[in-house]
């Protein structure tokens, strides 16, 4: 069952984003503005991580068309034995979701803290990243 919580963005959320958009990719940079001009729309917990939503104004402009997933993050939260994931969501070219879940049972904790968050490759793999984006996708405005 979700629940919906206030959607203010937390210390979870910015460290989370922070990680999953580092980078020097036309892609991570255009994001990366995207998410200094978006809202948050909502915030849904599931019980073992959550969803944030973001409204992007749709003056700002597109990265392209179709899905870019973003999903090679990992994180320790205190108190938490297996620790989870956080996966980054854009759609038609616009920010769409963040999701943060738990490895396990355990269940989502009310005031998080992360004590490490880690990618799935030290250093981060850039170009395996690059290579899971369908190629149609710029950081040009979309023009339509």
């Amino acid at each position: 069952m979700k629940k919906e919580i206030s959607p203010q963005m937390n210390d979870v959320d910015r460290q989370l984003l922070d990680a999953l958009l580092s980078g020097d990719a036309p892609i991570l940079l255009a994001l990366r503005d995207q998410l200094s001009k978006s809202k948050i729309e909502s915030r849904k917990l599931s019980g073992v991580g959550f969803f944030l939503n973001f409204s992007v104004p749709e003056s700002v402009p597109r990265i392209g068309s179709g899905r870019i997933v973003i999903s090679d993050v990992y994180f320790d939260l205190e108190g938490i034995e297996n620790g989870g994931g956080a996966i980054l969501f854009v759609d038609d070219g616009h920010l769409s979701m963040l999701e943060g879940y738990l490895y396990g049972d355990e269940q989502w904790p009310k005031e998080p803290h992360l004590t490490r968050v880690y990618y799935d490759s030290d250093p981060r793999d850039m170009e395996a990243l690059r290579k899971k984006w369908p190629t149609q996708q710029t950081a040009a405005p979309d023009r339509r």
